[in-house]
């Protein structure tokens, strides 16, 4: 754990490491994203994008 903190941290603070986004899925469609997870064939991070609304209930 402090091989992590001192030699990965640092590269991702700089931008020289970034993490591998493999595919986004509304957060809506998380029973999507859970069962491509179960397959196993990706390679990288899936993300949960979350909507937000503003106060007339616009997304952002």
């Amino acid at each position: 754990m402090l091989a992590l903190q001192e030699q990965v941290w640092p590269l991702i603070s700089k931008g020289q490491l970034k993490p591998l986004l493999f595919k986004t899925f509304d957060l809506e469609d998380a029973h999507l994203a859970h069962e491509f997870l179960t397959h196993g064939e990706h390679v990288g991070k899936l993300v949960l994008i979350v909507k937000r609304q503003n106060r007339k209930g616009f997304l952002l």
